[in-house]
């Protein structure tokens, strides 16, 4: 008589998976989502004969990871997060089953590429605005609020990188002296890997006035009175800094790309003339002296004459 021995085996397992950019954060790839390669992901878990199971793989070029060779069980994959992106659907898969020569397959890791806020805040003459504050605020895909600060760069730029997709609004604390140029209020959307750029034009205030042949004595010029050309006309500032003009032939004057603030006026006395009568214009201000006008005030980004 013979006994009959037998052996069962069992086939190994495959799970398999990729990582990926998801760019539409819908957490599943689709054509033209790049691979992500080098990440490091983890398979633990217990096997039929109750082992413990704990391996380590990266992927590849196309993103791919796989444990082969695998009893059959119940698995855990764990993503280590990559480098330069943002966590996308999770990076833990439970509950992965497998039994004799079985494929699990799709166990997939969607990252999110950083969105990003950028811009400038210039002046109108082309200068650029640096200690600017920026806020965001909003909230991100995930629910959670966001709000964050910056200020501009002595080139007048600013950004916020790594940020999640969401709804967002940029907002501009007004500078000092300068007049709004637009919203300081833009509401901005932001997708997986996307870039909005939100730029503040401010502008600037000027003072014009003009020298004239005030043939009435009353200070104020009429239709017949011709103005004077070649006058040097001396602006200085709440600092004490000084700027000239000289007059155009009809006795204009023009001083532009002012911060909003209070100037002195000083009017050089034009050879072949006398002293007449000096007029305070629409800034306001105070004749202190002949040929001068003190504290003529110009708004955040106002005009006077």
């Amino acid at each position: 008589d013979f006994a009959l021995a037998t052996f069962g085996e069992v086939t190994g397992a495959t799970i398999t998976g990729v990582v990926f950019e998801d760019d539409n954060n819908d957490g599943n790839r689709e054509v033209g989502e790049a691979p992500i390669a080098g990440v490091t992901i983890t398979l633990t878990g217990t096997d039929d004969l109750g082992a413990s199971v704990n391996l380590t793989t990266t992927t590849d070029g196309t993103g791919l990871y796989s444990f082969t060779g695998l009893r059959p069980g119940t698995y855990i994959a764990t993503e280590t997060q990559p480098v330069g992106y943002l966590d996308g659907t999770g990076d833990v898969l439970s509950g992965i089953s497998v039994g004799s020569g079985g494929l699990s397959e799709d166990n997939d890791f969607g990252e999110l590429p950083p969105a990003s806020i950028d811009g400038t805040v210039l002046d109108e003459a082309g200068v650029p605005i640096g200690g600017v504050t920026i806020t965001v605020t909003g909230t991100d895909d995930q629910g959670d609020p966001v709000s964050i600060t910056t200020t501009t760069a002595p080139d007048g730029t600013y950004s916020f990188t790594d940020l999640r997709p969401g709804d967002y609004t940029v907002v501009e604390s007004q500078p000092v002296g300068y007049g709004d140029g637009g919203s300081n209020t833009v509401p901005v959307t932001l997708t997986p890997g996307s870039n909005a750029t939100v730029d503040y034009l401010e502008t600037l205030g000027s003072i014009t006035g003009v020298v004239f042949q005030d043939t009435d004595g009353d200070g104020t010029q009429t239709g017949t009175e011709a103005g004077i050309g070649g006058v040097t006309v001396t602006l200085t500032d709440g600092g004490g800094s000084t700027t000239t003009a000289t007059t155009a032939a009809d006795g204009s004057y023009l001083f532009d790309n002012l911060l909003g603030g209070s100037y002195t006026i000083d009017e050089t006395q034009p050879v072949g003339f006398l002293d007449g009568a000096d007029q305070v214009g629409t800034g306001g201000g105070t004749l202190t002296a002949n040929d001068q006008i003190s504290g003529a005030i110009v708004p955040d980004g106002g005009d006077v004459s």
